[in-house]
């Protein structure tokens, strides 16, 4: 039969059953898994169109209030976003989160365990073929070209993501495979291995170095970029991973952290790599700009684009774990057995449900409450009216701290801490931590767009107060932290940032446009700030903790 061909070409001799033993994961429950996040999706759907509505009307008694009438508003809910999208979100999420706890989390962990006890001298090159492999699997570079839209007529931004972006895809693929090669072989060293806050440190000052030579264009898109290539299914894997190569009584985290800040030298590699060239060889890098996105169309057109992005996503992954399952020659009851099937199958179907569910339901609702909020907040002399731009902070605090309560990779995060830590740090503490701090970073992003602030002093202000709590602590906090910063912008935070950033900077595009020493970055760099202040707010409220 075929499932004894497989015994034969995967033999069980010789291998430990601490091998071959699969980890359970307890949580989350099936019952939490759908309360978590139908708490959230039910508190946006009430809370969201309730705050447009209470800030409209407090504009419309503004006495200073004399611009002409308005065209009729798009409402933020309709009967498709209440009755398909977020319920499509709320089976999505659940599916999701029971299928890694049946099947790739576990799966992940016996791989890694697999590679430390066997064959340690492959830990690297197999965790650098991982993370190339996940980077492909992650829809990252449409976001970084909606991103730059209104910077487009910078050169560096349609030489990376124009002409040259399959350079700049394959060296941020590599950024993060080094990332993990690097944090694998630091886990798997067992008690000699080098203190975390050791490791993050210079790599975050070589970083912001890096971003201090980068032209000004370049910088707000390279730590955009590490902030969206660790999502729903890196991130995970990630982790899953990182448990399997510990040795030493570590939590396996950092990985998350290392794969974020990578990005942000590959960027700037790419960039000098493609003026280089382009000296040497006279090439023009110039492309045309791309066109926007389009609006979600019917359900059976959304069904059929997230089937292809669900396989897009998806298919690398299986590949690699494939791979690697027959070259450890894994005996085919460790990665055959219920519920690991079932759980993969799972993950699958909860990706694909929950991609629909975001774009019919969460993304149409947060733009069309976007849209409706930052009309007016850019007067037409260019002055920023007060009032209206604090209340569209105040819809991104809403907004994004909201969403990242069912962010599935920051869940993800939660779930691996309170298990690690015994509960001493309760899953949806922590997801609330970095919720509120991703929601400053996001005001912070905001705030830079409107005034058209450069971007570097904030960032070296961010990191200068990540990195004076970073030092000298416990290898669980920092690593805590500083993944939290990774997966704070997902997929489901970037989309709406994306929009909220964008509807900003094309009012003040329209207000400056006359003005010629005016270049507008829109919305580049919101993401990395918005990644940013997690770190703090993680380091500050669970100071002290240790495993």
């Amino acid at each position: 039969s075929a499932g004894s061909m497989l015994e034969q070409f995967l033999p069980e001799a010789n291998l430990p059953e601490a091998d071959v033993a699969l980890n359970v994961y307890a949580e989350p429950s099936a019952r939490r898994a759908v309360l978590e996040p139908l708490r959230v999706v039910v508190g946006l759907a009430i809370g969201l169109p309730l705050f447009v509505w209470v800030t409209e009307q407090v504009r419309g008694s503004d006495p200073s209030h004399d611009e002409p009438p308005e065209p009729e508003p798009v409402p933020v809910l309709s009967p498709t976003i209440v009755f398909v999208g977020l319920p499509l979100v709320v089976i999505g999420l659940a599916s999701f989160a029971i299928g890694l706890r049946d099947g790739l989390m576990p799966v992940g962990d016996l791989i890694g365990r697999r590679l430390v006890h066997s064959q340690p001298r492959l830990v690297p090159s197999v965790a650098f073929t991982l993370g190339l492999l996940l980077t492909f699997g992650e829809p990252a570079i449409g976001s970084l070209i909606e991103l730059s839209y209104e910077a487009w007529d910078f050169p560096e931004i349609q030489a990376l993501l124009g002409k040259h972006q399959i350079l700049t895809v394959v060296s941020i693929g590599a950024g993060v495979g080094l990332a993990m090669a690097v944090g694998a072989t630091r886990l798997s060293s067992g008690a000699t291995k080098l203190p975390l806050w050791r490791l993050v440190s210079p790599l975050a000052l070589l970083c912001l170095l890096s971003t201090c030579v980068t032209p000004p264009a370049a910088q707000g898109l390279a730590w955009d970029a590490g902030a969206v290539t660790t999502g729903p299914i890196t991130v995970p894997v990630i982790l899953a991973l990182g448990a399997g190569f510990v040795r030493g009584g570590d939590s396996g985290f950092g990985l998350v952290a290392l794969a974020s800040l990578f990005p942000v030298l590959s960027i700037a590699f790419s960039c000098y790599s493609i003026k280089l060239w382009a000296h040497l060889t006279g090439t023009d890098t110039a492309s045309e700009r791309p066109a926007r996105a389009s609006p979600a169309g019917s359900l059976l057109e959304v069904a059929r684009a997230e089937a292809q992005l669900t396989a897009q996503s998806f298919l690398p992954l299986s590949v690699g774990l494939a791979a690697v399952v027959l070259y450890l020659r894994l005996p085919l009851r460790a990665v055959a057995r219920r519920p690991v099937p079932l759980g993969l199958a799972r993950v699958l179907f909860g990706l694909y449900t929950f991609y629909v569910g975001i774009k019919l339901g969460l993304l149409p609702m947060g733009r069309n409450g976007g849209a409706r909020l930052v009309r007016g907040v850019i007067q037409p002399d260019g002055a920023v009216h007060p009032a209206r731009a604090v209340g569209v902070c105040a819809f991104g605090v809403l907004t994004i701290g909201a969403c990242q309560m069912i962010e599935p990779d920051l869940l993800v995060l939660g779930s691996q801490a309170e298990r690690l830590s015994a509960g001493r740090v309760p899953k949806m503490r922590l997801v609330a931590t970095v919720a509120a701090g991703c929601g400053l970073g996001t005001v912070i992003g905001i705030v830079k767009v409107l005034l058209n602030l450069p971007l570097l002093p904030i960032l070296l202000a961010l990191y200068t107060l990540a990195l004076a709590l970073t030092y000298k602590q416990d290898d669980f906090l920092v690593g805590l932290a500083w993944d939290a910063a990774g997966t704070s912008t997902g997929s489901i935070t970037v989309p709406l940032i994306l929009a909220l950033g964008l509807g900003i900077a094309e009012q003040v595009g329209a207000a400056e446009g006359g003005a010629p020493e005016y270049s507008p970055l829109g919305p580049l760099g919101i993401l990395g700030c918005a990644s940013a202040a997690p770190i703090c707010t993680v380091l500050v409220w669970f100071r002290g903790m240790s495993l």
